[in-house]
């Protein structure tokens, strides 16, 4: 379970760094929302949306990945191994999925509300 987290946490560390950056080059949309007459919560919240969206799809795409590559990869490599995705580490991996979600736009997200005052 250790290493499991170490590597999810490794990549939620690599996707948030993407995120932060789309978010950064974001800036100038975010600023023309504002000048149109969008509220800061409402950008927070299409942030916040779309960070999700992201996180929940790639979080059902390593389980999918999980459940039916694990099987192919022990026949490949033709070894007799009881392995199977165990619950914990899988809610555990949707967990920091989800806090990655919800954490990665919050920095752009500040950034914008702190440069528009």
């Amino acid at each position: 379970m250790a290493i499991s987290g170490i590597v999810l946490l490794i990549a939620c560390a690599n996707v948030a760094n993407l995120m932060l950056a789309r978010g950064v080059s974001r800036e100038r949309e975010v600023a023309i929302s504002i000048a149109l007459g969008s509220s800061k919560g409402r950008l927070v919240r299409q942030l916040l949306t779309e960070s999700l969206l992201v996180s929940s799809v790639g979080t059902t795409l390593g389980v999918l990945f999980a459940r039916w590559g694990v099987p192919l990869l022990v026949r490949f490599l033709d070894v007799f191994l009881a392995l199977a995705p165990d619950a914990r580490v899988l809610a555990f991996n949707a967990g920091v999925a989800t806090v990655t979600g919800l954490l990665a736009p919050a920095l752009p997200a500040r950034v914008s509300n702190r440069s528009k005052r």
